[in-house]
Protein backbone atom coordinates (compact mmCIF):
# COMPACT_ATOMS: atom_id res chain seq x y z
CA UNK A 1 0.00 0.00 0.00
CA UNK A 2 3.14 2.33 0.54
CA UNK A 3 3.78 1.59 -3.53
CA UNK A 4 4.33 5.40 -4.81
CA UNK A 5 1.42 4.85 -8.21
CA UNK A 6 1.72 8.67 -9.04
CA UNK A 7 4.94 11.20 -8.99
CA UNK A 8 5.21 15.08 -10.47
CA UNK A 9 8.38 16.84 -9.96
CA UNK A 10 8.70 20.39 -10.85
CA UNK A 11 5.82 19.94 -13.69
CA UNK A 12 4.81 23.16 -15.42
CA UNK A 13 2.71 23.98 -17.93
CA UNK A 14 2.11 27.24 -20.26
CA UNK A 15 -0.67 28.16 -22.36
CA UNK A 16 -0.89 31.08 -25.14
CA UNK A 17 -3.73 33.57 -24.45
CA UNK A 18 -4.26 33.93 -28.23
CA UNK A 19 -5.06 31.58 -31.16
CA UNK A 20 -2.23 32.91 -33.49
CA UNK A 21 0.30 32.31 -30.92
CA UNK A 22 -0.94 29.27 -30.25
CA UNK A 23 -0.73 28.05 -34.25
CA UNK A 24 2.67 30.13 -34.52
CA UNK A 25 4.53 28.61 -31.53
CA UNK A 26 2.91 24.82 -32.34
CA UNK A 27 4.35 25.02 -35.49
CA UNK A 28 7.62 26.60 -34.24
CA UNK A 29 8.31 23.48 -31.47
CA UNK A 30 7.31 20.80 -33.80
CA UNK A 31 10.03 22.12 -36.35
CA UNK A 32 12.30 22.53 -33.58
CA UNK A 33 11.83 18.77 -32.64
CA UNK A 34 12.12 17.60 -36.20
CA UNK A 35 15.80 19.64 -36.02
CA UNK A 36 17.06 18.51 -32.86
CA UNK A 37 16.83 22.35 -31.84
CA UNK A 38 16.58 22.53 -28.13
CA UNK A 39 12.88 24.18 -27.43
CA UNK A 40 11.92 27.07 -24.90
CA UNK A 41 9.69 25.17 -23.00
CA UNK A 42 11.29 26.58 -19.68
CA UNK A 43 10.72 30.01 -20.27
CA UNK A 44 7.64 31.93 -21.39
CA UNK A 45 7.46 33.82 -24.69
CA UNK A 46 5.37 36.26 -25.63
CA UNK A 47 1.39 35.58 -24.66
CA UNK A 48 2.17 32.85 -22.61
CA UNK A 49 1.11 32.53 -18.99
CA UNK A 50 2.28 29.59 -16.60
CA UNK A 51 -0.86 27.62 -15.82
CA UNK A 52 0.88 25.12 -13.81
CA UNK A 53 4.45 25.64 -12.09
CA UNK A 54 6.57 23.57 -10.23
CA UNK A 55 4.51 21.46 -9.10
CA UNK A 56 5.66 18.56 -7.10
CA UNK A 57 3.69 15.67 -5.21
CA UNK A 58 3.56 12.03 -4.94
CA UNK A 59 0.85 9.95 -4.53
CA UNK A 60 0.66 6.01 -2.78
CA UNK A 61 -1.78 3.22 -3.80
CA UNK A 62 -4.70 3.51 -1.41
CA UNK A 63 -4.68 6.80 -0.52
CA UNK A 64 -6.55 9.99 -2.07
CA UNK A 65 -5.56 13.28 -2.40
CA UNK A 66 -7.58 16.76 -3.28
CA UNK A 67 -7.08 19.35 -4.95
CA UNK A 68 -8.53 22.77 -4.15
CA UNK A 69 -8.22 26.09 -5.02
CA UNK A 70 -10.11 28.81 -6.72
CA UNK A 71 -10.87 28.91 -10.40
CA UNK A 72 -8.32 29.21 -12.93
CA UNK A 73 -6.03 27.43 -10.04
CA UNK A 74 -4.58 25.24 -12.74
CA UNK A 75 -5.93 22.02 -10.98
CA UNK A 76 -7.73 20.33 -13.95
CA UNK A 77 -4.01 20.90 -15.87
CA UNK A 78 -2.66 18.76 -13.55
CA UNK A 79 -5.51 15.88 -13.72
CA UNK A 80 -5.19 16.53 -18.06
CA UNK A 81 -0.74 16.11 -17.70
CA UNK A 82 -1.42 12.83 -15.47
CA UNK A 83 -4.12 11.29 -17.61
CA UNK A 84 -1.88 12.11 -20.84
CA UNK A 85 -3.90 14.84 -22.70
CA UNK A 86 -1.73 17.50 -22.15
CA UNK A 87 2.54 16.80 -21.71
CA UNK A 88 4.09 18.95 -19.21
CA UNK A 89 6.60 21.32 -20.38
CA UNK A 90 9.13 21.43 -18.01
CA UNK A 91 9.01 18.63 -15.40
CA UNK A 92 8.46 14.90 -15.02
CA UNK A 93 5.41 13.16 -14.37
CA UNK A 94 5.35 9.39 -13.50
CA UNK A 95 2.21 6.95 -13.49
CA UNK A 96 2.17 3.69 -12.09
CA UNK A 97 -0.94 1.63 -13.50
CA UNK A 98 -3.82 2.24 -15.03
CA UNK A 99 -6.14 4.92 -14.90
CA UNK A 100 -9.51 5.72 -14.90
CA UNK A 101 -10.45 9.38 -15.61
CA UNK A 102 -13.40 11.71 -15.18
CA UNK A 103 -12.34 14.91 -16.44
CA UNK A 104 -15.47 16.62 -18.13
CA UNK A 105 -18.70 16.00 -18.57
CA UNK A 106 -19.48 13.90 -22.04
CA UNK A 107 -15.76 13.45 -22.40
CA UNK A 108 -14.94 10.11 -24.43
CA UNK A 109 -18.53 10.02 -25.19
CA UNK A 110 -20.08 9.88 -29.02
CA UNK A 111 -22.99 12.00 -29.40
CA UNK A 112 -25.18 9.90 -32.09
CA UNK A 113 -24.28 6.64 -29.99
CA UNK A 114 -26.73 5.05 -27.47
CA UNK A 115 -25.74 4.67 -23.57
CA UNK A 116 -25.41 1.28 -24.93
CA UNK A 117 -22.62 1.77 -27.50
CA UNK A 118 -20.94 4.07 -25.49
CA UNK A 119 -20.26 2.21 -22.44
CA UNK A 120 -18.29 -0.13 -24.86
CA UNK A 121 -16.37 3.38 -26.08
CA UNK A 122 -15.89 4.84 -22.88
CA UNK A 123 -14.76 1.37 -21.27
CA UNK A 124 -12.01 0.32 -24.19
CA UNK A 125 -10.77 4.24 -24.12
CA UNK A 126 -10.47 3.70 -20.10
CA UNK A 127 -8.49 -0.19 -21.31
CA UNK A 128 -11.28 -2.25 -20.80
CA UNK A 129 -11.39 -5.27 -23.41
CA UNK A 130 -15.10 -6.11 -24.42
CA UNK A 131 -15.09 -9.24 -22.57
CA UNK A 132 -14.51 -7.09 -19.17
CA UNK A 133 -17.38 -4.79 -20.64
CA UNK A 134 -19.63 -7.70 -21.15
CA UNK A 135 -19.02 -9.16 -17.69
CA UNK A 136 -19.80 -6.01 -16.09
CA UNK A 137 -22.28 -4.77 -18.32
CA UNK A 138 -25.42 -4.95 -15.91
CA UNK A 139 -23.79 -3.66 -12.68
CA UNK A 140 -22.58 -0.48 -15.19
CA UNK A 141 -26.02 -0.02 -15.95
CA UNK A 142 -27.49 -0.60 -12.36
CA UNK A 143 -24.99 1.70 -10.73
CA UNK A 144 -26.04 4.83 -13.25
CA UNK A 145 -29.93 4.21 -13.12
CA UNK A 146 -30.23 4.93 -16.76
CA UNK A 147 -31.51 1.64 -17.82
CA UNK A 148 -34.39 3.05 -19.63
CA UNK A 149 -32.50 5.61 -21.39
CA UNK A 150 -30.11 3.13 -22.52
CA UNK A 151 -30.77 2.91 -26.07
CA UNK A 152 -31.26 6.74 -26.42
CA UNK A 153 -28.20 8.66 -28.55
CA UNK A 154 -26.39 10.17 -25.14
CA UNK A 155 -26.69 13.34 -27.04
CA UNK A 156 -30.28 13.65 -25.55
CA UNK A 157 -29.00 12.58 -22.23
CA UNK A 158 -28.56 15.60 -19.27
CA UNK A 159 -25.42 16.82 -18.03
CA UNK A 160 -26.38 14.66 -14.77
CA UNK A 161 -27.30 11.34 -16.89
CA UNK A 162 -23.59 11.82 -18.39
CA UNK A 163 -22.20 12.12 -15.24
CA UNK A 164 -23.95 9.19 -13.86
CA UNK A 165 -22.57 6.75 -17.07
CA UNK A 166 -19.40 8.36 -16.82
CA UNK A 167 -18.75 7.71 -13.62
CA UNK A 168 -19.77 4.09 -13.43
CA UNK A 169 -17.89 3.01 -16.40
CA UNK A 170 -14.89 4.98 -14.65
CA UNK A 171 -15.34 3.04 -11.36
CA UNK A 172 -15.56 -0.38 -13.45
CA UNK A 173 -12.50 -0.52 -14.69
CA UNK A 174 -10.75 -1.33 -12.04
CA UNK A 175 -7.96 1.45 -12.26
CA UNK A 176 -4.92 2.06 -10.05
CA UNK A 177 -5.58 5.24 -10.09
CA UNK A 178 -8.77 7.44 -10.22
CA UNK A 179 -9.11 11.05 -11.30
CA UNK A 180 -11.95 12.61 -10.38
CA UNK A 181 -12.73 16.33 -11.21
CA UNK A 182 -15.28 18.79 -10.19
CA UNK A 183 -17.86 17.07 -12.33
CA UNK A 184 -19.66 15.14 -9.30
CA UNK A 185 -21.25 18.90 -8.68
CA UNK A 186 -23.44 18.03 -11.41
CA UNK A 187 -26.46 15.50 -10.89
CA UNK A 188 -28.85 15.19 -8.15
CA UNK A 189 -27.91 14.67 -4.54
CA UNK A 190 -28.87 11.07 -4.00
CA UNK A 191 -26.44 10.00 -6.74
CA UNK A 192 -22.76 12.09 -5.73
CA UNK A 193 -23.38 10.58 -2.23
CA UNK A 194 -23.64 7.32 -3.97
CA UNK A 195 -20.33 8.12 -5.56
CA UNK A 196 -18.76 9.55 -2.71
CA UNK A 197 -19.44 6.09 -1.09
CA UNK A 198 -18.15 4.01 -3.98
CA UNK A 199 -15.04 6.11 -3.56
CA UNK A 200 -14.53 5.27 -0.36
CA UNK A 201 -15.07 1.81 -0.70
CA UNK A 202 -12.47 1.27 -3.65
CA UNK A 203 -9.86 3.46 -2.03
CA UNK A 204 -9.79 0.51 0.54
CA UNK A 205 -9.53 -1.72 -2.29
CA UNK A 206 -6.38 0.19 -3.04
CA UNK A 207 -6.89 2.64 -5.60
CA UNK A 208 -5.34 5.69 -5.63
CA UNK A 209 -7.61 8.74 -5.96
CA UNK A 210 -6.79 12.44 -7.11
CA UNK A 211 -10.11 14.63 -6.06
CA UNK A 212 -11.02 18.11 -7.09
CA UNK A 213 -13.74 19.69 -5.96
CA UNK A 214 -14.91 22.31 -4.27
CA UNK A 215 -16.95 20.68 -1.65
CA UNK A 216 -14.42 21.06 0.93
CA UNK A 217 -17.21 19.00 3.18
CA UNK A 218 -16.28 16.35 0.87
CA UNK A 219 -12.40 17.12 0.33
CA UNK A 220 -11.65 16.43 4.41
CA UNK A 221 -14.23 13.76 4.38
CA UNK A 222 -12.19 11.38 1.54
CA UNK A 223 -8.99 12.55 1.72
CA UNK A 224 -6.01 11.74 3.47
CA UNK A 225 -3.81 14.93 1.97
CA UNK A 226 -4.37 18.05 -0.35
CA UNK A 227 -2.81 20.64 -2.19
CA UNK A 228 -4.06 24.61 -2.23
CA UNK A 229 -3.22 25.83 -5.60
CA UNK A 230 -3.69 29.64 -6.71
CA UNK A 231 -2.60 30.62 -9.99
CA UNK A 232 -0.86 27.66 -11.09
CA UNK A 233 1.03 27.39 -7.62
CA UNK A 234 1.11 25.60 -4.59
CA UNK A 235 0.02 27.59 -1.39
CA UNK A 236 -0.34 24.85 1.37
CA UNK A 237 0.10 21.10 0.98
CA UNK A 238 -0.30 18.49 3.53
CA UNK A 239 -3.07 16.73 5.85
CA UNK A 240 -6.67 17.53 3.92
CA UNK A 241 -8.22 18.71 7.05
CA UNK A 242 -5.26 21.40 7.60
CA UNK A 243 -5.02 22.84 3.80
CA UNK A 244 -9.07 23.15 3.96
CA UNK A 245 -8.99 24.84 6.87
CA UNK A 246 -6.32 27.30 5.69
CA UNK A 247 -8.22 28.02 2.52
CA UNK A 248 -11.25 28.70 4.29
CA UNK A 249 -9.08 31.56 6.49
CA UNK A 250 -7.20 32.11 3.08
CA UNK A 251 -10.60 33.31 1.33
CA UNK A 252 -12.17 35.16 4.62
CA UNK A 253 -8.84 37.35 5.13
CA UNK A 254 -8.95 38.27 1.40
CA UNK A 255 -12.73 38.90 1.64
CA UNK A 256 -11.97 41.24 4.73
CA UNK A 257 -9.06 42.74 2.80
CA UNK A 258 -12.05 44.48 0.33
CA UNK A 259 -13.80 46.72 2.72
CA UNK A 260 -16.49 48.64 1.14
CA UNK A 261 -16.20 52.21 1.41
CA UNK A 262 -19.29 53.94 2.37
CA UNK A 263 -20.49 56.48 -0.11
CA UNK A 264 -21.65 59.44 2.01
CA UNK A 265 -24.08 61.53 1.08
CA UNK A 266 -27.92 61.05 -0.09
CA UNK A 267 -29.30 59.71 -3.03
CA UNK A 268 -28.45 62.01 -6.12
CA UNK A 269 -25.64 63.72 -4.18
CA UNK A 270 -28.11 65.14 -1.91
CA UNK A 271 -26.22 66.01 1.39
CA UNK A 272 -27.41 64.65 4.83
CA UNK A 273 -27.33 66.32 8.17
CA UNK A 274 -24.91 63.87 9.69
CA UNK A 275 -22.06 62.32 8.36
CA UNK A 276 -20.33 59.30 9.54
CA UNK A 277 -16.75 60.40 9.17
CA UNK A 278 -15.19 56.71 11.05
CA UNK A 279 -16.24 53.52 12.61
CA UNK A 280 -13.74 51.98 14.58
CA UNK A 281 -13.81 48.41 15.98
CA UNK A 282 -12.70 48.01 19.29
CA UNK A 283 -12.12 45.50 22.32
CA UNK A 284 -11.59 45.26 25.41
CA UNK A 285 -7.98 47.24 26.18
CA UNK A 286 -9.15 49.64 23.57
CA UNK A 287 -7.17 48.33 20.76
CA UNK A 288 -8.52 49.40 17.27
CA UNK A 289 -8.58 45.88 15.10
CA UNK A 290 -10.56 44.43 12.71
CA UNK A 291 -10.31 40.92 13.88
CA UNK A 292 -12.20 39.05 17.21
CA UNK A 293 -11.88 35.87 18.64
CA UNK A 294 -15.33 34.00 18.80
CA UNK A 295 -16.73 34.85 22.60
CA UNK A 296 -14.36 38.39 22.72
CA UNK A 297 -16.16 41.58 23.68
CA UNK A 298 -16.26 44.38 20.67
CA UNK A 299 -17.03 48.31 21.01
CA UNK A 300 -18.28 49.68 17.81
CA UNK A 301 -17.52 53.37 17.96
CA UNK A 302 -19.01 55.88 15.69
CA UNK A 303 -17.58 59.07 14.86
CA UNK A 304 -20.05 61.61 13.08
CA UNK A 305 -20.00 65.09 11.82
CA UNK A 306 -23.43 66.73 12.29
CA UNK A 307 -24.06 69.77 9.78
CA UNK A 308 -26.58 71.08 12.05
CA UNK A 309 -28.36 70.51 15.25
CA UNK A 310 -30.71 67.58 15.10
CA UNK A 311 -33.24 66.85 18.14
CA UNK A 312 -32.78 63.32 20.03
CA UNK A 313 -31.64 61.60 16.95
CA UNK A 314 -31.99 57.66 16.69
CA UNK A 315 -28.71 55.51 15.61
CA UNK A 316 -29.40 51.79 14.38
CA UNK A 317 -26.64 49.32 13.91
CA UNK A 318 -27.40 46.10 12.34
CA UNK A 319 -24.52 43.23 11.35
CA UNK A 320 -24.42 41.33 7.95
CA UNK A 321 -24.02 37.91 7.56
CA UNK A 322 -22.78 36.31 4.34
CA UNK A 323 -24.46 33.63 4.60
CA UNK A 324 -27.91 34.23 5.65
CA UNK A 325 -28.62 38.06 5.10
CA UNK A 326 -29.13 39.99 7.46
CA UNK A 327 -29.42 39.72 11.41
CA UNK A 328 -30.35 42.51 13.52
CA UNK A 329 -27.55 42.88 16.25
CA UNK A 330 -29.84 45.63 18.10
CA UNK A 331 -30.48 49.46 18.46
CA UNK A 332 -27.17 51.46 18.96
CA UNK A 333 -28.86 53.71 21.33
CA UNK A 334 -32.26 52.29 22.63
CA UNK A 335 -35.04 54.79 22.31
CA UNK A 336 -34.43 58.83 22.55
CA UNK A 337 -31.07 58.72 22.38
CA UNK A 338 -28.76 61.97 23.82
CA UNK A 339 -31.07 65.85 23.87
CA UNK A 340 -29.58 66.76 20.60
CA UNK A 341 -25.91 65.85 18.51
CA UNK A 342 -24.21 69.16 16.45
CA UNK A 343 -20.50 69.55 15.26
CA UNK A 344 -18.66 66.42 15.76
CA UNK A 345 -18.48 63.68 18.41
CA UNK A 346 -18.89 59.51 18.90
CA UNK A 347 -21.69 57.44 19.65
CA UNK A 348 -20.69 53.81 21.01
CA UNK A 349 -22.60 50.15 20.57
CA UNK A 350 -21.13 47.99 23.01
CA UNK A 351 -21.25 44.38 23.04
CA UNK A 352 -19.64 42.67 25.91
CA UNK A 353 -19.49 39.20 23.98
CA UNK A 354 -19.75 38.52 20.62
CA UNK A 355 -22.22 34.98 20.10
CA UNK A 356 -21.12 35.03 16.35
CA UNK A 357 -19.76 32.28 14.68
CA UNK A 358 -16.30 32.15 12.98
CA UNK A 359 -17.16 33.86 9.77
CA UNK A 360 -16.58 37.48 8.24
CA UNK A 361 -19.19 40.40 8.78
CA UNK A 362 -20.35 43.94 7.90
CA UNK A 363 -21.61 46.95 9.97
CA UNK A 364 -24.68 48.92 8.33
CA UNK A 365 -25.31 51.93 10.29
CA UNK A 366 -28.41 54.02 9.93
CA UNK A 367 -30.12 57.13 11.79
CA UNK A 368 -32.92 58.60 12.19
CA UNK A 369 -34.88 61.31 13.55
CA UNK A 370 -36.61 61.05 17.44
CA UNK A 371 -39.64 60.77 15.36
CA UNK A 372 -38.87 57.94 13.33
CA UNK A 373 -39.74 59.84 10.24
CA UNK A 374 -36.76 60.93 8.30
CA UNK A 375 -33.09 59.13 7.74
CA UNK A 376 -30.53 61.94 8.80
CA UNK A 377 -27.67 59.77 7.74
CA UNK A 378 -27.08 57.73 4.38
CA UNK A 379 -27.75 53.87 5.45
CA UNK A 380 -24.84 52.28 4.58
CA UNK A 381 -21.77 49.40 5.37
CA UNK A 382 -19.11 51.40 7.36
CA UNK A 383 -16.73 48.86 8.51
CA UNK A 384 -16.28 44.93 8.50
CA UNK A 385 -15.19 42.33 11.06
CA UNK A 386 -13.89 39.03 11.20
CA UNK A 387 -14.73 36.47 14.03
CA UNK A 388 -11.64 34.05 14.17
CA UNK A 389 -11.48 30.58 15.20
CA UNK A 390 -9.97 31.17 18.61
CA UNK A 391 -11.93 30.72 21.20
CA UNK A 392 -14.04 27.69 19.66
CA UNK A 393 -12.37 24.94 21.93
CA UNK A 394 -15.18 25.50 23.89
CA UNK A 395 -17.80 24.26 21.66
CA UNK A 396 -17.93 20.44 21.28
CA UNK A 397 -17.49 19.53 17.94
CA UNK A 398 -16.88 16.72 16.15
CA UNK A 399 -16.47 14.98 12.52
CA UNK A 400 -15.05 15.96 9.16
CA UNK A 401 -16.23 19.89 8.30
CA UNK A 402 -17.10 20.44 11.48
CA UNK A 403 -15.83 24.26 11.61
CA UNK A 404 -17.46 24.47 8.41
CA UNK A 405 -20.71 23.69 9.66
CA UNK A 406 -20.24 26.36 12.30
CA UNK A 407 -19.15 28.81 9.41
CA UNK A 408 -22.22 28.20 7.60
CA UNK A 409 -24.24 27.41 9.93
CA UNK A 410 -26.95 30.39 12.07
CA UNK A 411 -24.43 33.20 12.17
CA UNK A 412 -25.37 33.39 16.27
CA UNK A 413 -24.12 30.69 18.50
CA UNK A 414 -26.37 29.55 20.97
CA UNK A 415 -24.81 27.39 23.87
CA UNK A 416 -26.66 23.90 24.19
CA UNK A 417 -26.06 20.32 25.29
CA UNK A 418 -27.05 16.91 23.99
CA UNK A 419 -28.95 14.49 26.29
CA UNK A 420 -30.07 10.72 24.97
CA UNK A 421 -31.23 7.84 26.27
CA UNK A 422 -29.52 4.16 25.42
Amino acid sequence: MNEIVVSAENVSKKFSRLLKHVMYYGALDIYKGSMSIPSDSGRLREGEFWAVENISFQLSRGKTLGIIGPNGAGKSTILKMINGIFMPDTGMISVNGGVGALIEVGAGFHPLLTGRENIYIYGSILGMKKSAIDKKFDSIVAFSGIQEFLDTPVKYYSSGMYVRLGFSVAIHCDPDILLIDEILSVGDSEFREKCMRRMSDIKKSGTAIIFISHNLYNVEALCDDAILLDRGKVQNAGKARDVVTSYMNWQEKRESSRIPIAELGGPSGEPMPVIIEKVELIDARGRTKHEFAFGEGMTARISYNALRRIERPLFNLRILFKGSGTIEAGMLIDGHGPECIEGRGFVECVFDTLPLTPNIYDILIFARSGDGIVNIIRENIYARFTVTEEGTDKIPMKGPMAMNHLKTGAAVYVPRRWNWKR
